[in-house]
């Protein structure tokens, strides 16, 4: 039977697992408000795909110009980065189509408003206003105009990889309508500092599955386009919130109260809507109504066809075992089924590194986006009696988000695209990551995990201070010098995560290099990051340090800036003076002491605080309550293979201190972060 009450009539226990924590979550201007952010970075994008579809200015609309547009809403932290988000679109593309009047009576109110804007509310406010002044009559006459077509798919994958950038946590979110009326949805999740009741649902952070229902299926929950997969559902019902105790009764509600016992908080400060077996899935509340999508609406080609970016895996996932109701033998199953997810994860790596050997991302980026198997098989010189092989491989790729699948309306050969992944693999991409992936897979960094283990039981006096230096008899980096195969992968792969990094910084964090003259990068290899560095900003002498033999290696070119400077020497030893230094993924390499001796001799080579000297150190800092692996990963990475650590802050906090710094502050940059030092 349909339960719903108030808040205040629920079990004490399930108010304060429930409705409290998200009540406090919601308020809390920490951790909710990258909820709130998600929310308003994809009403950003969700504005543009309006403007896309009418094609509005057909002389702006490049598509290099929507692609950094893309990334930089996804990258947006703080409400002013929004605000500046919505000034570029009034100032690049909207002139002709706004309102005189509004121009001329609110625009510099608005602008301002745009600058100094505080609270999700203020940004959905200077949203409304600027749609609300545009003449969508003049707009509509455009429907029928030539659709330009560098934006057609692009736009698409660029999109929603920009969503997948900002979207780290699987939490579920439901978007209303974004057409001329309702741009920006009508959502409910909370009330914002402002005291403007925001356009937000948040249902909750975690998916549980029914027993049904983890079988094997995946569920997709598409950020951009979820009311358009349910259009092809079966009708959902509607109730007033009012009628559902009519409904309660009757019979129609029978069938559904056996998989959705629902209740409603008509509270005002959050509206949760969660079966009381614990089966969390989308729904819209919007004008006090709610969408009940049952467990069958929920199944079906549609969404399992949408397998592009961000799934949500119900096989054996170890949220099965927090479901309200099962049996022992699911919680087992589902035990079980974690375990073979553990025990084959390395095929994730290894379907990942064949991608990248036989070059599939470049041949799907040479074919115009997309591409048919056949077509496929051709392009890579696979042989026709490979071709179903290939498919089985392209069918993991697809399901663990490398690649996207599509089939063709007319009935024709599936066609494969690429995803945000699988487009840093592109080795014409100047930031590819091919080479990073083929580094750190190589089997001389594998072979030393099947000796982790006796590592571990090893207590004789002298024994090897890692599984690798046991398995080899030496340190790794002795190891790298004297393979010269493996040092020019190596060094490829380090290369190729410098130049990810240093377009991030020159990109998103220019500011770093603010009143900067001279810049050092410490141990930077071949002088990747340096060298975009000199690039973006000529008027800083930059140089790369590094052993003697690693800079004998690196080829200066007519390409090479001519700001920039290779010097051989240990950085135990000397580092050159500058008022800037860099030590990228230098740090995690050595034990404290040691990098407390690097970092003295960082602080002896730059100038004071008030003259403009720090050092930025970019590496991974722990955190127990991250939502992704892989700085755990690393970690585990750096104690196998080179004897290294990454740190949690406290540690570094250990660290900078021992090495007489006064002052640092973080900034995230992905899995790692970006630390400034002050002497």
């Amino acid at each position: 039977m349909l339960l719903v009450c108030s808040i205040n009539e629920l079990p004490e226990s399930l108010v304060r697992g429930t409705h409290r924590k998200w009540r406090k979550l919601v308020k809390d201007l920490t951790i909710p408000r990258r909820h709130v952010m998600q929310k308003l970075a994809v009403t950003m994008l969700n504005i543009i795909d309006h403007l896309h579809i009418e094609v509005v200015i057909e002389n702006v609309r490049k598509a290099a110009f929507w692609k950094e547009f893309a990334r930089e809403v996804s990258q947006c932290r703080d409400y002013p980065d929004f605000g500046r988000m919505l000034l570029m679109l009034q100032t690049m593309i909207l002139p002709c189509y706004i309102d005189n009047t509004w121009l001329l009576n609110n625009l510099s109110t608005w602008k301002d408003k745009c600058q100094n804007a505080q609270s999700a509310g203020s940004i959905e406010t200077l949203i409304e206003e600027l749609m609300d002044s545009i003449f969508w009559v003049k707009i509509n006459e455009l429907w029928n105009a030539p659709m330009q077509p560098e934006l057609g798919l692009e736009w698409k994958t660029w999109r929603q990889d920009a969503m997948k950038l900002f979207f780290s946590c699987p939490s579920t979110y439901v978007y209303g309508n974004t057409g001329p009326n309702n741009v920006s949805g009508s959502l409910v999740v909370g009330n914002e500092a402002s005291g403007r009741y925001s356009k937000l649902e948040i249902c909750k952070a975690e998916i549980c599955a029914t027993p049904k229902l983890s079988q094997n299926n995946v569920i997709e929950v598409d950020f951009k386009s979820y009311q358009e997969s349910i259009k092809s559902q079966p009708p959902c019902k509607s109730y007033k919130v009012e009628e559902l105790n009519t409904v309660a009764g009757s019979s129609e509600s029978q069938s559904l109260a056996k998989t959705c016992n629902w209740f409603v908080d008509d509270g005002s400060d959050v509206k949760l809507i969660q079966s009381s077996q614990g089966d969390i899935f989308p729904k819209t509340v919007r004008e006090n109504r709610v969408l009940l999508y049952t467990q069958n609406e929920l199944e079906g080609e549609e969404l399992t066809r949408k397998l592009n970016d961000k799934r949500i895996r119900l096989n054996g996932n170890r949220k099965l075992q927090q479901a309200k109701g099962n049996t022992a033998m699911e919680e087992e199953l589902a035990a079980l089924g974690d375990v073979w997810h553990h025990t084959f994860s390395y095929i994730t790596s290894m379907s990942l590194k064949c991608a990248v050997d036989l070059r599939i991302p470049d041949a799907i980026h040479s074919h115009g986006g997309a591409i048919t198997l056949p077509a496929l098989a051709v392009a890579l010189s696979v042989p026709p009696s490979k071709l179903p092989p290939l498919r089985r491989l392209m069918r993991t790729l697809v399901q663990t988000g490398c690649f996207s699948k599509r089939r063709l309306s007319d009935g024709g050969d599936e066609t494969y695209s690429l995803t945000r992944l699988s487009a840093l693999l592109v080795s014409s991409n100047s930031a590819t990551v091919s080479p990073f992936v083929q580094g750190m897979l190589h089997p001389l960094l594998i072979d030393s995990w099947h000796s982790l283990g006796r590592w571990f039981r090893d207590d004789a006096d002298g024994s090897p201070p890692t599984p690798f230096a046991a398995d080899h008899g030496k340190r790794f980096f002795e190891a790298v010098r004297e393979r010269r195969e493996f040092a020019a992968e190596f060094n490829a792969a380090m290369a190729s995560d410098s130049r990810t990094v240093g377009e991030l910084l020159v990109k998103h964090h220019a500011d770093v290099f603010d009143g900067a003259r001279s810049m050092v990068d410490v141990g930077g290899c071949t002088g990747a990051l340096a060298a975009i560095v000199a690039e973006a900003f000529p008027h800083v002498k930059c140089t790369v340090l590094d052993l003697p033999h690693v800079v004998a290696s690196v080829a200066v070119d007519a390409q090479t800036p001519t700001n920039l400077d290779f010097v051989g020497g240990d950085m135990f030893e000397l580092i050159p003076s500058a008022d800037l230094l860099i030590l990228k993924w230098i740090l995690h390499a050595w034990n404290d002491e040691e990098s407390i001796k690097i970092l003295k001799r960082c602080k002896e080579a730059i100038p004071c605080r008030e003259r403009g000297g720090k050092v930025v150190v970019i590496d991974i800092v722990l955190r127990e309550e991250e939502a992704t692996e892989s700085p755990f990963f690393f970690d585990m990475l750096m104690m196998t293979v080179s004897g290294g650590i990454e740190r949690e802050e406290r540690e570094w906090k250990k660290i900078f201190a021992g090495a007489g710094f006064s002052e640092y502050k973080l900034r995230d940059l992905g899995v790692r972060s970006l630390i400034e030092l002050y002497p």
